[in-house]
């Protein structure tokens, strides 16, 4: 149809229209910022045209059929739209689209359906984006594939309950993940901080670029959802709270965090070798009382606080933790221990270990020495 230009008014006002009738060169505006208007795009076919969309707070486009040519995603191009939130949806369910495609975001909220198993998005440079992803996969091998490209400052995944998969992601500043279990997470791009509360477990396959902490949390999932850092090794603090166990040691583990805080319900490993001035903090609070045992490397380790509601164990070799301070704010009855491994047959200085901390050899400590045991 004929390029038309569409004013809303001070109420909340809505529109309709298809891909026939929404063209390029057409505009829809609303002065108001107060209101709650409405545009609705009913399509059976992809959505290239942009026209001009400024002052309507949601914006959804819906797949009413089959797509054309069968296409199983729904691709729109969303350059020229400034609103607050925009959805994607499927209104018919014999439709075969499982799929979302979105160009060009600025900053605003993206939601996708159930139906969408499937997300890529690109951003406008800049772009502050949020996207809630409501595909339905509560803890399973499956879930919502998430991808970003484009510039984009902050990137916030809101997926509820649900499972989701962030296969690759170039936003530029801070990660938030909130989710169900977190198949897996690449996000190269990201520069800044990682926070993800999740209610399973998580894997982070490849932040290998953020220099500001690293929040991660599952506390709220059943007991033995683990958390797995493959590659992080950029952070410059973490702070890890798992319903099971806590594995970070593969790529140097945590090799820029000079503050790690870990707690964990099972045995866990940590990497952390090298870092000036390091303070940690290990606890245990397992629901079953079981003594959770961490395997540390933290090579130029200051002090360690060991903590938590049942006992704690800490397995470190003597290089890490002779002179370096250790201190016990556990509760349990039988509460913290620190087991010694030598692979270099060394003096082992204990001066600095607090006397509520039970210390004692990791295997056969044959020609070492464990000294100044308060």
């Amino acid at each position: 149809t004929a390029t038309e230009s569409i004013f809303g008014t001070t109420g909340n006002d809505s529109f309709t229209a298809t891909q026939a009738t929404y063209n390029a060169g057409d505009i829809i505006a609303d002065s108001s910022s107060t209101d709650a208007d409405t545009l609705t795009v009913n399509t059976t076919t992809t959505i290239t045209a942009t026209p001009t969309v400024v002052g309507i707070e949601t914006v959804t486009f819906n797949a009413t059929g089959t797509l054309s040519s069968g296409t199983t995603t729904l691709t729109v191009d969303v350059a020229n739209i400034s609103a607050a939130s925009q959805v994607f949806d499927v209104t018919n369910s014999a439709s075969l689209v499982a799929g979302a495609s979105v160009s060009n975001a600025k900053s605003g909220s993206y939601t996708f359906s159930s139906e969408m198993e499937t997300v890529a998005l690109a951003a406008a440079a800049d772009a502050d984006i949020v996207m809630n992803t409501e595909h339905s996969a509560l803890n399973s091998t499956t879930g919502t594939n998430i991808s970003t490209t484009g510039t984009a400052d902050d990137l916030t995944i809101n997926a509820g309950t649900n499972t989701v998969n962030v296969t690759a992601s170039s936003a530029t500043e801070d990660l938030t993940i909130t989710s169900g279990k977190v198949n897996a997470l690449t996000a190269a791009g990201i520069l800044g901080d990682v926070s993800i509360t999740s209610s399973g477990a998580v894997t982070v396959t490849a932040v290998t670029n953020a220099i500001g902490s690293a929040t991660i949390t599952n506390a709220g999932a059943t007991d033995g959802s683990d958390i797995v850092i493959t590659d992080m090794n950029s952070v410059t603090s973490a702070n890890i709270t798992s319903a099971g166990s806590i594995t970070a040691t593969a790529n140097n583990g945590l090799a820029a965090a000079t503050s790690i805080t870990a707690m964990a319900t099972e045995s866990s490993s940590i990497t952390a070798d090298g870092v000036a001035n390091q303070t940690l903090s290990l606890g245990a609070n397992d629901p079953g009382g079981t003594t959770v045992v961490y395997t540390l490397n933290a090579s130029t380790l200051e002090s360690m606080v060991l903590t938590g509601t049942t006992p704690v164990s800490v397995v470190v070799d003597t290089a890490d933790i002779t002179t370096e301070t250790v201190t016990n704010t556990n509760t349990s009855t039988n509460t913290a221990y620190l087991f010694i491994t030598d692979t270099g047959n060394a003096t082992t200085d204990l001066t600095s270990v607090a006397a509520n901390v039970f210390v004692g050899p990791s295997g056969d400590l044959a020609g070492s020495t464990l000294d100044n045991i308060v």
